[in-house]
């Protein structure tokens, strides 16, 4: 599939691949791309578990996928991982 490779090829460490990758997550979610959206989301934890809002995009595309027990697992990590009160949360 081309969304796995483009995830592959995304894949990285640095700040602006972190922020690019979230907002392909995002963007993949709004198109209905659920799975593509989640493989971005997990990119992204690879890299930054804190990231502010991944957790919330990837429990969003589960949810749509009717992955509720997965959703609230992902959002319960979200709770211990993020820094949801702090600057960095949108």
């Amino acid at each position: 599939m081309a969304s796995e490779a483009l995830c592959a090829e995304a894949a990285g460490g640095s700040l602006q691949n972190i922020k690019v990758n979230l907002g392909l997550a995002l963007c993949y979610h709004e198109l209905g791309e659920h799975e593509t959206a989640i493989s971005f989301c997990e990119v992204v934890l690879r890299s930054d578990r804190q990231s502010a809002g991944v957790h919330e995009i990837k429990a969003k595309a589960e949810r749509a996928l009717g992955k509720l027990e997965n959703a609230i697992r992902t959002m319960k990590r979200g709770v211990l991982y993020e820094d949801l009160w702090g600057e960095g949360h949108r």
